[in-house]
């Protein structure tokens, strides 16, 4: 358990390191200005959809690539614990492991970020779609 806890946070920590360098880039796109004239809406178009493949999307496919890969361990982890606590009580807090309870707190922030890079990513995506030069529904 403790290697796969190991594995878990490693990887987490690689990409909250990334979320931390792409992140500010990530919200600079999102708060970009529609420009008042559809001919100007190239540049910031341009730079979001750049952000986007380059930043949001590798970003959230990592992330969630990650939970999925872990997010079985945690549940079985955590439906243990609960079939012990329901035959046991209180009593099973004797067999507590912090490794088993870490690995699944590292799933969880894991399966939160991810949430957040989700949301993230839609909102870029759709606004992308807004400032599309050749989008005419306006």
């Amino acid at each position: 358990m403790s290697d796969l806890l190991s594995a878990a946070s490693l990887l987490l920590g690689v990409l909250a390191i990334l979320f931390g360098l792409w992140y500010p880039e990530i919200t600079k796109a999102m708060d970009t200005v529609e420009p008042p004239h559809r001919a100007d809406y190239i540049r910031p178009y341009k730079q979001i959809k750049a952000v986007l493949y380059s930043r949001a999307i590798p970003l959230t496919t990592a992330c969630s690539l990650l939970t999925l890969v872990f997010a079985p361990d945690a549940k079985r982890i955590i439906f243990l614990s609960m079939d012990k606590y329901s035959i046991e009580g209180i009593g099973a807090l004797r067999s507590y492991s912090a490794v088993s309870t870490s690995f699944v707190l590292v799933v969880s922030l894991a399966l939160a970020l991810d949430l957040y890079l989700i949301y993230y990513t839609i909102k870029l995506v759709q606004k992308s779609r807004k400032l599309e030069p050749k989008n005419t529904n306006r």
